[in-house]
Order: C-alpha cells, then structure tokens, then sequence
C-alpha cells in the first residue's frame, strides 16, 4: 500500500503506525512526476491550487483522492462551492483533525483499489471478447462468403443440366416453365428421347430441400438418367432402381423427394408413369378432367423397399396433361386442380402454352407481392386434334 501526503505532514504516532502496518508513504510540498500510489492526501495552499486536482486525477486514475482543506476555506462561500464541485475528488477532509478520519479512508481507499482493478480486468476481458468476436465474425462472413459462392455454382450446375427448350414430337406439343427460389432449388424435369426415336421420357422431381443437397441430388438424377434410360423396359423398374441408388448415396440424409416418371410412346399414345410421393398429374379431357390412377407411395429414397405402382392410360387426340410441382401452391392459393380446371374450363380448347401463360400470369402477380419459396416447375403436353396413332388395343384404356 503506497500513499501520498501533499501540503501536509502526518504527526509522528501516524508515521508510526504506518511503518508498524507495513505501508509505505511519501510527503512532499509539491506534485511528484513519478510513483505510484493508493491514496493521496492533498492539500492546497491556495484556493487556486484546486485545479491541480484534474492533474492528480490524470496522473493516478486508480488513487483515492482526499483533499485537505481548512475550516476557514469551508466557511468560504467563493472556495466551498469550487471544491464540492470537483468530481476528482472522493472524500473532503478537515485540515484540523484529517488524522481522525484516515484510516477510515484508509480502508475505502484498498477497497477503491480492488475494485478498479477488476474493472480493468473486466474491461480487459469484454476488449478481449469483442475482439475474438470481431474475428468470428470476420471468419463466419467468410464462410458465409464461400458457401454462398458453392451455392450460386451448385445452382448454376442445377440450372445448366436443365433442357434449354421442349423437344420437338410430331403431333405433340409441350410446354416448360422453371421458376426457382432463392437459392439452387429442390425442382428438377428433363424431356429426353429413348434409343428406339419412338418414345419420349418425362420427369419431374421436387425436392423440399433447397440447398446443395438438392442441386447434387439433380446431378445424380441426370447422370443416372442419360446411363440407365434405355436399360429399363418399363418406368416402374427405373424409379425403383433411382430409389436404390438414391438410398446408397444419401443414406439416412436424404430430404422427401416426390417424382413423376412417364413414358409417351408416340406411335399409339400410350402413356405409362409412375409416382414416388406426393405428384398429381391432371388429365382434361373434352371438357372434363378423367380420373388418374394415383396410388399413393413412399417419396423417392425414404424407404429401400420398392412400393410403387405403374400405371398405363391411352391419351387422345386433343388430352392435355399438366405436370406440377409443389411451388404452385402458393400462387394458386392452395387448391391447384381446382384453379386449373377454373382455367381450362373457360376455353372450349387450350393448347400447353396458351395454359402456360394464363398460369404465368397468375405466378406474376403473385411474385409482384412476395418471393417464391419453393420452386416451381410446369409441364404441360397436348395432343393436337389431328394426331395420328395406332389403333386401340383392348387392354389399353
């Protein structure tokens, strides 16, 4: 414990007692310019020596400062207002008996003292917090820098092994529309020719995920795809060969995957598909919408037992299909079918595109008021009223 005696002289019982406590002083007439201290006892001579207590401050921020002062100057109605005033100092001792209180003071002074050291250290510690948060904070924008620069390339693969336009089929019209959301999205279709030029392959997949995941799990479909597509006979066998190697790959962290496979054999119009999950293809027919077979089965890769059902209808000339996946919702409003039979209805004939933009329209003022959230994929295909094809065969409906 260090103390400072300024303008005064402690009596010898005091220096006496100090030494006996172990507590080191010194007392000079004059501001010193080095030492360090607890308490400092200061007292001016004049009244205009007050101000040296914004140096005594500066000088020891962590010191207990008394100033010492007489009775008469406390009487002072021009020196009493000036020394209540200093913020500098912590307690005003009389210059009569300042002895009496010292060591009172003494020990607010040690207490002071602890009590700023650990507000430096605590200082210290929220200077030391905020800069190792500054860092994570640095490192995570980084990260967040670089994942959105996976993302953006994800969903550029995503988008690239998309087909650029419909493929041109005699007697057949198609139209595409792919809106994603935010991000690489969990919609992905390809409209692909088989070996044999006669039949076509369509398929739609929506994912619920909305990330990498979703742009990686679209390669996988496109490369299985191009490699299996002529290796199946039927839709049922590719679909459950896709679960199996979806299942191998993403194990336990595959995200719902609803798909829709068909097959349109162009010679007879037969169509054969297969669902995974919640697809709900709709057929309008003259005027009305003919019910789809639609078993219900598990989503692509949920399960590695196979429970999907294949299903085989004939289209005819002037059918319309409409393929769609989940991002419909929101901008019809809930109820998909119902809205699109709304729409076909009002027509005595809509071709795929003439659907197309009547949907595009409804979608526009919808996104005029907020974003997509999920994607959303179109297909629509149309047989045109003049289509030629093979005679009915009696197992086909």
């Amino acid at each position: 414990m260090n103390l400072l005696f300024i303008g005064i002289e402690p009596s010898k019982d005091l220096v006496k007692a100090l030494l006996a406590n172990a507590i080191s002083f010194d007392a000079v007439k004059k501001l010193p310019t080095r030492g360090e201290y607890d308490l400092i006892a200061y007292a001016p001579s004049k009244s205009s020596q007050i101000d040296h207590l914004e140096s005594i401050k500066e000088r020891w921020p962590l010191a207990w400062i008394a100033i010492v002062v007489s009775q008469k100057w406390l009487q002072s109605e021009d020196i009493l207002p000036e020394i209540l005033r200093r913020p500098e100092k912590n307690e005003l001792w009389l210059l009569e008996a300042w002895e009496n209180t010292f060591w009172v003071s003494l020990q607010q002074a040690i207490q002071n003292r602890k009590n700023k050291l650990q507000l430096q250290t605590l200082k210290a510690e929220v200077r030391n917090l905020r800069r190792h948060c500054d860092e994570l904070t640095e490192h995570s924008q980084m990260l967040v820098t670089q994942l959105q620069k996976n993302v953006d390339l994800a969903g550029a693969l995503q988008q690239s092994l998309l087909p650029k336009v419909a493929p041109e089929i005699a007697g057949i019209s198609i139209a595409t529309k792919y809106l994603p959301a935010a991000g690489p999205g969990g919609d992905y279709y390809d409209i692909f020719e088989y070996g044999d030029k006669k039949r076509f392959g369509i398929l739609l997949a929506d994912s619920k995920t909305h990330g990498m995941a979703a742009s990686l799990l679209s390669v996988l479909l496109k490369v299985r795809l191009d490699e299996m597509k002529d290796r199946f006979p039927d839709s049922k066998s590719f679909v459950e060969y896709l679960n199996h190697e979806i299942r191998q790959t993403h194990k336990k962290t595959v995200e719902p995957l609803s798909l829709f496979y068909g097959v349109l054999d162009r010679s007879s119009l037969t169509f054969q598909y297969t669902i995974s999950g919640q697809m709900k293809p709709l057929l309008w027919r003259a005027g009305e919408k003919p019910i789809l077979p639609l078993a219900s089965a598990p989503s692509l890769g949920s399960s590695e037992t196979n429970h999907f059902q294949e299903n085989t209808f004939r289209l005819l000339p002037g059918d319309l299909l409409i393929l769609h996946t989940d991002g419909l919702q929101a901008p019809l409003q809930g109820d998909v079918e119902a809205r699109i039979i709304q729409i076909l209805a009002a027509k005595d004939m809509m071709t795929p595109r003439e659907l197309q933009n009547e949907l595009m329209g409804l979608i526009d003022r919808h996104l005029l008021k907020t974003k997509l959230k999920d994607d959303l994929t179109l297909i629509q295909l149309g047989i045109h009223e003049r289509t030629m094809y093979l005679a009915p065969v009696a197992s086909l409906k």
